[in-house]
């Protein structure tokens, strides 16, 4: 695994500051989500807590990932909702036959096989 540098650090505090003044303040949800080369394979990580697997709806089409997530309560007090979307571009093809995901304690992986023969999008499953 990749060591963090301080660079990393940087982006990620830099996209915290964008999604504070474009997603509404307080409401503007943190996601940390990490894209990473391997031999063959593309890896994202995404930090998504508090949601079951049937909340989150992961599609790939066109070299993009995208990630929905929406988590409803409603209690005595109310109700509250938190929502999710994050976007991620893959600079290579992917065989999406293949594509494969986990979400295990608050943590989704999210693995992309390289292909040079994709031709299309796919909804991915969550295990």
């Amino acid at each position: 695994m990749r060591q963090t540098t301080p660079f990393d650090e940087m982006d990620r505090l830099f996209e915290s500051m964008r999604r504070s003044m474009l997603g509404g303040g307080w409401m503007a949800d943190e996601t940390n989500l990490r894209l990473e080369a391997t031999d063959g394979m593309y890896l994202v990580h995404a930090d998504l807590p508090g949601f079951e697997t049937d909340e989150l709806d992961i599609r790939f089409d066109d070299g993009v990932l995208t990630i929905d997530a929406v988590h409803e309560v409603e209690d005595d007090d109310g109700s509250r909702s938190r929502h999710v979307h994050e976007s991620v571009r893959v600079g290579a093809d992917v065989d999406v036959e293949e594509i494969d995901a986990d979400y295990r304690n608050g943590v989704l992986e999210v693995r992309l096989p390289v292909d040079a023969d994709h031709d299309g999008g796919h909804r991915i499953d969550v295990n």
